[in-house]
């Protein structure tokens, strides 16, 4: 007797699909994953430039360079470590407030 377990379960889920609907859900899922991209990459780049132009300094690099990291990081990563940088409690302890 063969126990069923969870991944075949899954598995025999998405075989009840058409190959059509699947491969739309993987480009809605890969268009939208790119448009987060997008807008992640020109909110840092903003953000890098109001702190540029403001009181607050920019940490090692200039804007367009922060949003390169972004882009080739596919966002997340880049957009996280901006930031850790900027806003988090590491940047606070090096002589800047808020």
């Amino acid at each position: 007797m063969r126990t069923q377990t969870y991944f075949d379960s899954v598995a025999g889920f998405f075989r009840n699909f058409p190959p059509e609907i699947l491969r739309s859900f993987g480009f809605l899922v890969a268009a939208l994953h790119v448009v987060v991209w997008l807008v992640l990459t020109l909110a840092v780049v903003q953000d890098a430039r109001s702190r540029r132009d403001g009181a607050k300094q920019l940490f090692l690099i200039g804007p367009w360079m922060w949003g390169l990291v972004v882009l080739m990081t596919g966002g997340y990563a880049g957009a996280l470590g901006y930031w850790l940088i900027h806003y988090s409690a590491l940047r606070q302890n090096h002589g800047e407030k808020g």
